[in-house]
């Protein structure tokens, strides 16, 4: 009721939320690539070039750095309302914060870090599991990263889940706030 996915042949406008099929190559000069591919075997792998479904804020942000890629077909998001997903969190995570991570405040911390969790949900019985919801938030978390790389390519070494490990200390915006890092 808030939105429709709509199937394109050509790459939507930059900045909409959209996912597609996309063959990619990385600039060769970069230590590490930054769209990931899970073979038959369930490994994951950051190949230098090779054709995957991502999502849009994670591609944008690997152009950024150096990637190019080929839209292929996908869909595109259009929202039928003003409607802000997940508004509740917010509210929550400060009320967390104002109740600290020991205690009171751990309970809250585990409930919200819960979330990502319910969404991303595939065994089981997963009633709030959302592949759409937790793909977004995963592509997100990827092109934070991605976008942190790109500040320093030859001295980071590795990219984790949510974190970063490079040779310098980088300009990212750090805070207790939701969505910087910390």
């Amino acid at each position: 009721i808030h939105g429709s996915w709509r199937w394109v042949h050509e790459r939507p406008d930059r900045g909409s939320l959209w996912f597609g099929r996309v063959s990619f190559t990385h600039d060769g000069n970069q230590s590490l690539y930054n769209l990931p591919f899970r073979d038959a075997n369930g490994n994951i792998k950051y190949p230098r070039e090779g054709i995957g479904v991502y999502w849009s804020t994670e591609l944008e942000a690997g152009e950024r750095t150096g990637t190019s890629f080929d839209f292929r077909e996908g869909f595109v998001y259009e929202s039928h309302c003003e409607c802000r997903w997940f508004d509740f969190v917010e509210p929550y995570y400060q009320k967390r914060l104002a109740l600290g991570k020991s205690a009171r405040g751990y309970v809250l911390k585990l409930a919200g870090n819960s979330i990502y969790g319910k969404l991303a949900q595939s065994i089981g019985y997963a009633p709030y599991a959302n592949p759409v919801w937790a793909g977004i938030i995963t592509a997100g978390c990827r092109a934070m990263l991605i976008d942190a790389y790109a500040q320093d390519k030859s001295g980071t070494w590795m990219l984790a889940t949510d974190g970063i490990f490079c040779s310098k200390r980088l300009a990212l915006p750090i805070s207790k706030q939701l969505g910087e890092w910390e």
